[in-house]
């Protein structure tokens, strides 16, 4: 499990210049509608500067089903990498690269912890680049 698939994705990568839980739902709202009204994928993405932000969102990110994602990435799009040029697509949070370096037992341990905080999908994004989740966790392994 990639850390940026588990409790319904997570948008650290794309570093949101924004701590405030609202006006980046608020962005991903706006994104989304975007997003359904565009046809092609290319369009959609090209609809604005690519430095151009919303409320500290890169425009390119969506939640649809309470999913954080990017439709411009490879997985999404039979390997064709949409994000080149409009991001940082070789990105990892520091959170992000120590978890790829755990073994799969401390791995698992970290995704309960994860579970166990109940976190909706932009909080949980929050917490993961700010290494916040990382520091908690932390803390239980020297109690």
């Amino acid at each position: 499990m990639k850390l940026c698939e588990f409790n319904g994705g997570c948008m650290g990568c794309c570093k949101n210049r924004s701590r405030s839980v609202e006006k980046i739902k608020d962005a991903l709202q706006k994104n989304t509608l975007e997003f359904t009204e565009y046809k092609n994928i290319k369009t959609f993405r090209d609809r604005a500067e690519r430095s151009k932000l919303r409320n500290g969102v890169c425009l390119n990110i969506v939640m649809i089903e309470g999913r954080i994602f990017c439709p411009l990435h490879p997985m999404r799009n039979s390997g064709q990498d949409l994000r080149i040029g409009y991001c940082l697509e070789n990105f990892f949070c520091r959170t992000a690269i120590l978890f790829n370096q755990w073994d799969e037992i401390k791995q698992n341990d970290f995704l309960n912890f994860v579970s166990g905080q109940k976190l909706d999908a932009v909080t949980y994004s929050i917490n993961i680049y700010d290494g916040n989740l990382l520091r908690n966790f932390r803390k239980t392994l020297s109690i």
